[in-house]
Formats: C-alpha cells, structure tokens, sequence
C-alpha cells in the first residue's frame, strides 16, 4: 500500500483526528482551524503514516505547511552557504527562524547554531 492509499484507511482518519484532537484543532503555526494537515516531522521507513507517536505529528494549515517546507528547505541552505546571509534580507531570515521555532521547537539547537552563525560571521542585517 504506497503512502497515498495509507491515507484513504479509516486507520489514518483515526489517527489523524487524534492529533487535530490534541492539537485542538488549531495550527501550530497560526492558530487556524482551516484546511489543516497532519505533518510528519520524520518517517521511519516500513511504519504505515498512522504508526507514530502523536509527538512526531504536527497539525498545520495548507499555508502553514507549505511555509514549512520551502523554509525547511532555505534553513539547510542557509547552514550551508554562508553568502545567502549577505544577499538575503534580515525579515527573511528572522521570518524562516521564527516559523521554524513555532513549528519545530524540539530545533531550537538548529535556531542557535544559526543565529551563532550570522553573530561569528558579523553579518549585517
């Protein structure tokens, strides 16, 4: 059963109202409670998408959870190349730190590490 029909099992619509139950039907990102995705922060290869603890579920808006993931994405570049400090604006950067805050706090090491960077690189914002 690839991950697309996982999501069709009454397994997953169960599992899945238990994290928006838990989450009280907000986003952890804006506090919405329109269109909302239950996220997984890691997968374990073999585990059905109902075979997790709720503390690896996330429950997120559409917009939220897009955010997510394009920020996820600029966070790994952002540890990575240095120059995007220079080029990139400071409300980008903040903006990316605190999404990932709110939406990943068990990152904050990630967020430090980041923000010791830009301090030892003296970068200007």
């Amino acid at each position: 059963m690839n991950y697309k029909e996982q999501l069709q099992t009454k397994a997953w619509r169960e599992f899945r109202k238990e994290v928006i139950n838990m989450c009280e039907g907000q986003c952890v990102g804006c506090g919405s409670n329109h269109n909302l995705h239950v996220h997984h922060k890691t997968y374990i290869k073999g585990r059905k998408a109902w075979q997790y603890g709720t503390d690896n579920m996330l429950l997120l808006c559409g917009d939220c959870h897009n955010r997510y993931h394009e920020n996820k994405k600029r966070v790994e570049l952002i540890l990575n190349d240095t120059s995007l400090y220079a080029t990139g604006d400071a409300s980008t950067v903040l903006d990316i730190l605190e999404l990932t805050v709110k939406v990943q706090p068990h990152n904050r090491g990630e967020i430090i590490e980041i923000l010791r960077h830009i301090i030892d690189n003296q970068l200007d914002f």
